[in-house]
């Protein structure tokens, strides 16, 4: 396991504590190790207890319940398998896995994933014959694109169902570049820049997939109606809140100074390249925000920080809100970090509407992605570390005769 920084140095760019406002003691139970780049996890809601990790260069894991993993990949669809991906961008590759909500009758799973030929997103399906198969051995249909990334970077990854209504949601980044040089975030007629909502249970001819009839810019002249919402410039990791009312949550990475959470809603726009987070964005020099912008019907973030000036490629890695049972205290709040800083954050919602931030734990991790077993504990993976653990409660520590017992 790679050894945590456990420092007292707070992360005071990141998150200011509120007063009175205690954090929640956590600790990381290692999972799983070996694995190659890993950059998701997640399960398949069948009741099997398997966590499912996906690795960048093409191939889906299985940990099983017991902790071991299973010898043969789940799928492969990297070089020494289909050969079907790209990672000539530093952000390409498997980069996302979503089971159909009704995977344990229908075997339908569906990755993110950036093309062979093209570098372009493209989103596959897979059927699972039975789906408790330990193998996948099918070939895919292509449901959408790929979709051109001019520049081989920012491409989103997640891909995820709404607990509300079924459709599957997908995050796009704005095609690469500094600065949004291709002007996607502010364009309604490319899904760059942006979060997508099809339905992939009713297409509709030439399509793979129908388009929802409440999405919010169907029927609007020169807007791709796949776009539930925009102005995005990387929004690499995205998920439900699977209590409550199952808010969309994203962590949106930023140029260089800022990096956001937003709680998605339809119709939303979200600001880049006219902001990058709260700030007015300087097209000119990216260190030194614009003293003001036209912000008008812009939804703004419920959190971001500062990157730390020793650290210029920081970037966010949204997470996830606790609903398991391990941790009264850390109920209800998201759960979040950061790639290259390896800090954790904990967001948590006042009566108010406000949010204040808890710093969880500063680790030594590269942390790629937040994710949840069936029974709502939350998970991470190391990237350049190999490893999956687990966001466990720390033992309260109880004092007797001046000894501290757990």
């Amino acid at each position: 396991m790679s050894a945590l920084r456990l420092m007292a140095v707070a992360a005071v760019l990141a998150c200011s504590l509120g007063v009175g406002a205690q954090p929640p003691l956590v600790t990381l139970e290692p999972v799983a190790s070996g694995f190659d780049n890993p950059l998701f996890v997640t399960h398949a809601g069948d009741g099997s207890g398997r966590l499912f990790v996906v690795e960048r260069g093409g191939k889906i894991r299985v940990v099983l319940p017991g902790g071991g993993v299973q010898s043969t990949p789940f799928l492969d669809i990297g070089p020494s398998g289909l050969n079907l991906i790209s990672t000539q961008g530093y952000t390409q590759g498997l980069l996302g896995l979503a089971f159909h909500p009704d995977f344990a009758q229908s075997g339908r799973l569906f990755l993110h994933a950036s093309d062979r030929e093209t570098g372009g997103v493209m989103i596959l399906e897979f059927i699972v014959s039975p789906p408790s198969a330990p193998v996948v051995q099918a070939t895919p249909t292509v449901i959408l694109g790929p979709l051109p990334q001019l520049d081989f970077d920012h491409s989103g990854g997640t891909v995820a169902f709404g607990p509300n209504d079924g459709m599957l949601c997908i995050s796009l980044g704005d095609g690469g570049g500094q600065g949004d040089p291709h002007g996607n975030g502010q364009n309604l007629s490319t899904p760059q820049g942006s979060i997508l909502r099809i339905d992939v249970d009713h297409p509709t001819p030439p399509l793979a997939y129908g388009i929802p009839v409440d999405n919010p810019h169907v029927g609007e002249a020169g807007a791709s109606p796949e776009i539930f919402a925009h102005g995005f410039r990387n929004p690499y990791r995205f998920s439900f809140d699977r209590g409550g009312d199952h808010r969309l949550f994203v962590g949106d990475v930023g140029q260089r100074r800022i990096e956001e959470i937003d709680i998605v809603i339809a119709g939303g726009n979200y600001g880049w390249s006219i902001r990058e987070g709260s700030e007015c964005f300087n097209p000119a020099n990216f260190e030194s925000p614009l003293p003001t912008c036209d912000s008008v019907g812009l939804t703004s973030p419920i959190h971001e920080y500062l990157r730390p000036p020793t650290e210029p490629f920081a970037a966010v890695t949204g997470g996830v809100v606790y609903r398991g049972s391990r941790s009264a205290q850390l109920w209800g709040m998201y759960v979040f970090g950061d790639f290259q800083t390896g800090e954790i954050w904990a967001l948590q919602e006042l009566g108010t509407g406000d949010w204040i931030c808890h710093d969880l734990m500063d680790t030594s991790l590269f942390i790629s992605s937040f994710g949840e077993d069936e029974e709502g504990e939350i998970y991470l993976t190391d990237f350049f570390g190999g490893e999956l653990l687990r966001v466990a409660p720390e033992p309260m520590q109880v004092m007797v005769n001046g000894s501290v017992l757990r």
